[in-house]
Order: structure tokens, then sequence, then C-alpha cells
């Protein structure tokens, strides 16, 4: 007699997408294609957690009434009937599978297995205190565990598995017709995993970082099956589309599927993964097939302290020099920024925000950030003085810091909403300068492309020097973009920036209001820095030797940004 097993989920599924997540797809259709489990049939349960916080208007209160009534009603009376249930943990809906297992199941007789997300993340001592009835706890991919389990091949005293997965275990869900092809979206997946250890990510923290490439012959198999059907949109769901092995399979196959296909292709992707000729070629078939083709790209912030509390660095002149070229290409992109960040402010979130806008982008998204559990930032929280708050959905989301407010998250929250609604600009004015006439303040060290300087406008923009003694000064060439009439002051950016860092931490603004005050040159100086607003231009000689032309920009929201020339970063970006 063939074992009976029931997968449990708690879904939120996308309008227009199959009512059956890839994720528990791609289970089924690893039992069902295996025949070594050929003893072994496989139904799925699916709470549609979309529909429900629908019916509710995001009610928590009354969306978790009405769930454990479909638990006590519904769902018990079929888990009995089955040998096995595996349910399925995520952030979202933990605290509904603590209910399911430890209040209403606790007369089952069967097998119980746990996995997904939150199984993944946590510390084993955790699982085995809080589901004292499950038998096994899957932690990373389940394919392959979940398969042992079936066959046996896990004792029964072995509660907590991690069986590395085998590619074998990975079975196509649409050549198993587990998923339909008729939908108009469809998720698909080229590869398993992320070499990346982003603190903000679930599997970031959790998963091993091996990359698992799926074989080929399944993949284009998938492609000559897309063909035949009516599908109109593919979402990729590669953690890094564009990280690949030395070759560059997965351009062939984006190129495939776009060629053979007449749907519409999202897939997410990573600004320092456009280098050198696997980038270019990627950009050209991305501007081929530009109107069927999305990029999501994660900068989450331009401020370095944020980036190493998230664990996540950018290389901004890398991704000025993308942008540029995605621009040029007309290439439809979305960048993705993160806000609640321990060590963000409003302001520098938003310019953060105002970075990808003057770099040519409006389409931007931003998420507010989650902990994951057993990661640094969880273990960090005190240090960083983090506050969370349950919020929509039941997910803890951290809504205060040693950097900012509820009241700060608040305004964040709603700059969010104003990206989602296509309305950034309007935030503009929040930030308009409050220093006084004569008021002289520091700069502060963003990266070193990037100074944030504090309480400066249009109206009031300026420019520091250590001393006239020490001030390097140089005439420079002038070119027809600068604007101003007369000699230009050219100053070295790395010797600009410690000059002025230095001074912020003893000196600060009583240095350069009594500078001005003492020397009659600085003081006919500051009077036409007016001119200076829209760009200042310099040469700087890096380590190298090689000269890169730069220039710094002035935002409105008080920001001076300083970037390399635009043809020198393009020579770098493909060497």
């Amino acid at each position: 007699m063939k074992k009976r097993l029931l997968l449990i989920s708690f879904d939120f599924i996308k309008e227009t997408y199959a009512s059956t997540s890839y994720s528990i797809a791609t289970i089924l259709a690893s039992i069902k294609m295996d025949p070594s489990r050929a003893s072994v049939s496989a139904d799925h349960h699916s709470i549609d957690l979309t529909e429900i916080f629908k019916r509710f208007n995001k009610d928590t209160s009354k969306v978790t009434e009405h769930i454990h009534s479909i638990m006590w009603n519904e769902l018990k009376s079929r888990a009995m009937q089955y040998d096995l249930i595996a349910v399925g943990a995520t952030t979202w809906s933990n605290i509904y599978v603590d209910y399911f297992l430890n209040q209403v199941m606790t007369d089952y007789q069967g097998k119980v297995i746990l996995g997904g997300y939150e199984v993944t993340a946590m510390k084993d001592e955790d699982l085995l205190e809080q589901y004292p009835s499950v038998n096994h706890f899957i932690k990373g991919y389940a394919e392959t565990g979940l398969k042992k389990i079936l066959l046996g091949e896990i004792g029964i005293g072995q509660r907590i598995v991690c069986e590395p997965l085998a590619i074998e275990d990975l079975k196509s869900p649409y050549l198993s017709k587990v998923l339909s092809t008729e939908t108009e979206r469809i998720h698909w997946e080229t590869k398993r995993g992320c070499p990346y250890s982003c603190g903000f990510c679930e599997w970031g923290n959790a998963a091993d970082k091996k990359v698992h490439y799926l074989q080929e012959q399944r993949l284009l198999a998938e492609i000559d099956l897309f063909k035949m059907s009516s599908v109109k949109e593919v979402n990729i769901l590669d953690g890094t589309f564009n990280f690949s092995n030395p070759g560059s399979s997965h351009i062939d196959y984006l190129e495939n599927l776009l060629y053979n296909t007449s749907a519409k292709v999202t897939m997410q992707v990573r600004f320092e993964n456009l280098k050198g000729k696997h980038g270019t070629r990627f950009l050209e078939v991305c501007s081929k097939f530009r109107d069927r083709v999305k990029l999501e790209f994660g900068l989450q912030t331009i401020h370095v302290n944020e980036m190493s509390t998230i664990k996540r660095e950018n290389n901004l002149s890398t991704v000025i020099a993308v942008m540029a070229l995605l621009n040029e290409h007309r290439i439809n992109y979305e960048v993705s920024l993160i806000y609640g960040i321990p060590g963000q402010t409003y302001e520098s979130f938003f310019q953060t925000v105002e970075f990808v806008i003057q770099n040519g982008c409006e389409n931007i998204r931003a998420f507010p950030l989650r902990i994951p559990k057993n990661s640094k930032m969880e273990q960090e929280k005190g240090e960083l003085g983090v506050g969370e708050t349950t919020l929509e959905f039941n997910v803890d989301q951290v809504t205060s810091s040693y950097s900012f407010d509820e009241k700060d998250y608040s305004k964040m929250q709603e700059l969010a909403q104003r990206l989602y609604l296509g309305d950034p600009v309007s935030d503009r004015k929040h930030l308009s300068s409050k220093s006084k006439e004569g008021q002289y303040i520091v700069f502060e060290e963003a990266n070193p492309f990037e100074w944030k300087i504090k309480n400066v406008s249009h109206d009031n923009p300026l420019v520091f020097y250590e001393s006239k003694k020490s001030l390097e000064m140089r005439s420079t060439k002038k070119t027809d973009d600068d604007p101003r009439v007369g000699d230009n002051y050219g100053f070295t950016l790395k010797d600009l920036g410690k000059k002025v860092l230095g001074y912020a931490l003893h000196e600060g603004e009583k240095y350069f209001r009594d500078l001005a005050k003492q020397d009659p040159f600085l003081r006919d100086l500051f009077k036409i820095i007016d001119l200076l607003v829209n760009a200042y231009f310099w040469t700087v000689r890096e380590e190298n030797e090689q000269e890169y032309y730069s220039n710094l920009k002035i935002s409105d929201g008080g920001n001076v940004f300083i970037f390399k020339g635009q043809q020198a970063v393009q020579r770098r970006l493909g060497a």
C-alpha cells in the first residue's frame, strides 16, 4: 500500500499565477518524477493568505481567528487521513504553524515533517523546544532531505535533517505537469542557491553558499514547452540571474527564451556582474528585447555604514557606470532599496533615493528591514538599539534603532509608499537648508565617491579648505561644460577627504568660520561659490597613476556627489 503524504502551506499567491506555489510544486514534482518514490503519493493543501487578508481587510486578529477555524473544521480532518504531513514554515506563517502543530494536531499518530525558511534559520535547540511533536526538521532545500525521509534512509532518532541538495532531485514542475503553462504568468528557475551573504536575506544567513545549476536538457525542454504555451510573463526566481559559472550559459538561456516566446521576462541581477565581455553581451541581449525585459537591481543603500550593517557592499562607481549604460540602451530596470537599517536616518534614506533618481532611474521600490533569525544582526540588536513591531501580515519589522525613532520610520515608510506610487520628488522640500548665513558645517564621508554635507542647499553651498598655506590650487583647462568664468581650482579627492574629515572630528564649523574671517582671499572665494552649484570639475590622480576626470554635483537635497569621469569608469568596467 502506498504511503500518503500531505504537504501543507500558507501562501500569498499573486494574481494570474498558478494557485500552487512554485516551491511546493518542485517538491511535488520531485516525488512524482522519481521512480524510487513510487510507493508514496503526495497531495497539497494550501491556505490562501492572499484571499483571507483581503477578505478581512488585513485585520490580523480576524485573519488569525479565521485561519484557526479552517484548521479545526477543515484541515485537521483531512490531515488525519495521511501517514505523513509536511508543513512549510515561513516568516508570515510561523504563528499559524505553531498553533496547528501544538494545538490542533496533538492527537495525530503519523509522522510530522517541518521545513521552510524559518526552520532553516532557527537554532536546532529552539526547534526541538518549540515543536516537540515534530519527527523531522528539514534545513535547507527540501527535495533531497524529504526523499531520504520517505525512503526510510533517515533514522527515527535523526530529527534535524541537513542533506546537501542533489541536482538530480530537482525535477521540473512544468515537464511533470504539476504546474500548467496556461496561466498568464509563471515562475521559472535556471539555478538554485546564491553565493552572497547579505545580512537581510533569510537564505543569505542560513543556506549553504553553493549554487546548483539546473541541467541544460531540462531548461531547453521547458523553453520548448513555454514556446507552445500562452504564457505572457516569465518571472525568473534565481537569486541573482546574472551570476553564472565561468561560461555564459545564463545569457544563452535568456536569449533562447526571448527568441522562442513572446513573453515578458523579469529577473533579479547585480550591478557588479555586468562587468567584462559577459556583461556586455548580457546588456546587448536585454537591449535587443528591451520591450520585453525588466531587470531588478538591489542597491539597498549608498552609505558605507549602512552597507556594513546589512552586509551588502556596493561599488558606487560601478553602479553609476552600469546605470548610464542601462539608460543609454533604454533598458527597463528597477532599483530596490531598504529602509529601517540601524545607522540610517530619514535624510540618509532620501539621499539614497536621490542618488538613484539623479543617475537616471525613477522606477524605485523600497522595502522595510526584517532581521533574519540567527543572523549577526539579530545578535547585535541590543547594541544597535533595535526596536521591532509586528506589522502587516504578522511580520516583525525594524521600526526604530539608535539612529532613528518611530516618527522617522513613519516618514521613511511614507516615502517608500510614494516611491511605489511613482511620486518621490515632492519630498525635496523637506530637506531645505536650516543653516544661517555665515554658519559653516562639515562634510561627512559616505563612501569614496559621495560626501554628505549637512545644512547645505542651493542657496548656501560650501567648499572647505585646510588652510591657505597648504591649500592645493592649480589652474586647470577650462571645459565647455564648466559654467564658470576665469580660473578653475582643482583639489585632490583623497586629500580633500582627509582634510575635511579630520577637521570635522576636531575643529568642526568653528575652524571654517574663523578661517573665512581671517583670510580675505577665502572671503572673496566664498562670494563666488554660488557659481559652483551645478558642477565643479577637477582631475585626480590615484595610486595607480591613472588620472581621471571628475565632477562634483550639489543636489537639491543638499548632498554632494563626487563622480569619476564617465569614460574612465567605463574603461575600468570593461577591463
